[in-house]
């Protein structure tokens, strides 16, 4: 049979006959579903992703124009950072993450959450940042993580990293 006359089955399960019929134990039959063209299945992926960026959008608080400019406490925290790791990009570009950023730098359960919602896109539509932005969230995170509020490790961890280097 050609490519093209190719038909996909699914089967599905249907609900057991009473006992005593020809299916024997109860077990489910399958019949195939109709065919149904790859671009068909595309559109209406595409038609949900579009009502979920709408519905997104909606449930958004409108923009706060606070918002839009460095804080005061965000510009002494600048100010107070070492010069290498020192976000400037993105105070410039994105004051209002350079402010949520300074709000949250002595809560490092929360800081960290909201560095893995910035730098990893798990809706798969995200544009991503500048390249100079995103160099300066990764040496800010990376430097929060070592120097501000190290991660603790354990015996297992050390002896996990030790077995990986050997092999």
């Amino acid at each position: 049979m050609g490519a093209r006359h190719r038909q996909e089955l699914e089967l599905v399960p249907i609900e057991p006959r009473a006992r005593g019929t020809r299916s024997g134990a109860g077990g489910a039959l399958a019949t195939p579903l109709p065919y149904r063209p790859q671009r068909e299945c595309d559109a209406e992926r595409t038609r949900a992703q579009t009502v979920e960026a709408s519905a997104l959008r909606q449930r958004r608080r409108p923009p706060d124009p606070a918002e839009d400019r460095l804080s005061s406490a965000a510009s002494e925290w600048l100010a107070a950072l070492p010069q290498p790791v020192r976000p400037v990009a993105l105070a410039a570009r994105f004051p209002r993450i350079a402010n949520r950023i300074c709000a949250l730098w002595r809560r490092p359960v929360r800081l960290d959450a909201y560095f893995d919602d910035l730098l990893i896109d798990r809706r798969g539509d995200r544009q991503g940042f500048p390249l100079a932005v995103a160099k300066e969230l990764n040496a800010l995170k990376d430097y929060y993580r070592t120097d501000v509020f190290p991660v603790q490790r354990s015996i297992w961890d050390e002896q996990y990293m030790t077995s990986a280097r050997t092999r």
